[in-house]
């Protein structure tokens, strides 16, 4: 049976979307908008690859920052990345959340195949 999350829209990566495994997307563009009940301002994060953006805490900008090679967000796109499951601490509880890490070498192999 689906995860009951994906069956609510959201225009932004969840936890659950990982659950078939790891994703390695291509940065597209990124982008400071107004995200969740408060209208915070975030950094978000959209991919050519998959349809669904990622909005960025400052724990997973600073990972995108390492793997790209600098802060500045207008150099991000083109830059791989893959996203995994991991857990973090909330309010004192263990939950899970979106890692960004830079994609595996294998992965980077595949990805500058020549195909045939």
């Amino acid at each position: 049976m689906p995860y009951f999350k994906r069956t609510f829209s959201s225009r932004y990566l969840q936890v659950s979307d990982l659950d078939p495994g790891p994703m390695t997307l291509t940065i597209a563009r990124v982008t400071e908008e107004s995200v969740g009940e408060h209208g915070d301002l975030k950094l978000v994060v959209r991919f050519r690859e998959h349809r669904r953006d990622l909005v960025c805490n400052l724990t997973r900008a600073q990972a995108i920052a390492e793997i790209a090679g600098s802060e500045d967000t207008d150099n991000w796109p083109n830059t791989r990345i893959t996203l995994v499951k991991g857990a973090t601490e909330y309010q004192g509880k263990s939950v899970s959340c979106i890692v960004v890490q830079a994609p595996s070498e294998l992965q980077t192999e595949i990805d500058g195949a020549v195909p045939f």
